[in-house]
């Protein structure tokens, strides 16, 4: 046991391992230093639509709360493991200046920001999930059958919410996640130390996990939207402009030297699930929009909670 949170360098050696850290970052250019900045910038500016299209139309009907729990979840653990395994770069900070830390940690910081995204995105989704449920509580609720009707079918309240059961739950999850993540952090990082083998495997671990999330969060959304044949609020601008900054990153990924299947695996995954969601959801807009302009179209197959759609059960 180390007894101390932050011995990193037992026995003497920091200085030698602080300067195997510097003789490694003189390795990085400006230009990969940019490419990070553009990313971090590139991901901000992508989850903008989605938010402001949230907050505008008080509504989260159309996302799956699975999937943005999914996406909240992968940026934890993606930006935990990343954390762990540069804690080294923390405690050299000193010694390799504030400007050469600045540029080490700049992948950091791009996890950062898509955490931030993901989590506020995830957190609108509860908080407007939750509203429409007590805007509903105890009114046998159907949408207005003039903005829900799919052929023949009015679509009830229960059938374009998920239950607050689910919510609750995930939202249960999630923050016990944060709380066994931070845990065992620091749980490892007391005993072992920041440069034990046991703590660069617990940050391996957990990047894995975020990786194995990655690929896979897409596929409620998928679901979702095809069941609902509307995008709803899920926002068509954002996914069109991650989808190609995914497919791109796998293909440079992928025919980069010396590069493992493993690598570029994950987000040559999520950029084809995005293409499929891309595509599924530019031909219901469409199509939602020729049933609109048509005679007696409806005016939305998907209602929001910031217009009076809500109204008790037809014909009452």
């Amino acid at each position: 046991m180390e007894g101390s949170l932050f011995a990193a360098f037992p026995n003497g050696h920091g200085h030698a391992n602080c300067t195997a850290v510097l003789d490694a970052e003189e390795k990085i250019t400006e230009s990969s230093t940019g490419i990070g900045i553009g990313f971090a910038c590139g991901m901000f500016f992508s989850f903008v639509p989605q938010i402001l299209k949230l907050s505008r139309r008080k509504s989260a009907i159309g996302i799956s709360p699975l999937f943005s729990f999914c996406s909240t979840s992968m940026g934890i653990a993606t930006f935990l493991g990343a954390a762990i395994l540069q804690t080294q770069k923390f405690q050299c900070c000193t010694k390799l200046g504030h400007d050469r830390c600045g540029v080490t940690l700049v992948p950091l910081a791009s996890l950062a920001v898509q955490l931030v995204c993901t989590s506020t995105v995830w957190l609108l989704v509860c908080t407007f999930t939750l509203r429409a449920h007590r805007l509903a509580h105890g009114i046998n609720v159907f949408i207005n059958p003039s903005d829900a009707r799919i052929g023949n079918t009015d679509v009830g309240v229960n059938d374009v919410l998920p239950s607050l059961r689910v919510i609750k739950g995930l939202l249960t999850l999630w923050t016990s996640i944060i709380v066994v993540y931070l845990t065992l952090t620091l749980l490892f990082l007391y005993f072992f130390g920041a440069n034990g083998k046991q703590y660069g495997v617990l940050g391996k671990v957990i990047a894995s996990i975020g990786t194995v999330i990655t690929t896979v969060q897409f596929l409620p959304q998928i679901a979702t939207t095809f069941r609902l044949k509307d995008p709803g609020s899920f926002s068509l601008v954002t996914l069109a402009i991650q989808c190609p900054g995914s497919l791109g990153w796998a293909s440079y990924l992928a025919f980069s030297a010396n590069t493992n299947i493993t690598v570029w695996l994950a987000p040559m995954a999520t950029g084809a699930f995005q293409l499929i969601l891309l595509i599924m959801c530019i031909v219901y807009t469409l199509r939602n929009r020729r049933l609109r302009s048509g005679p007696g179209g409806i005016s939305s197959t998907i209602p929001t909670e910031s217009q009076p759609l809500l109204s008790t059960q037809h014909g009452q």
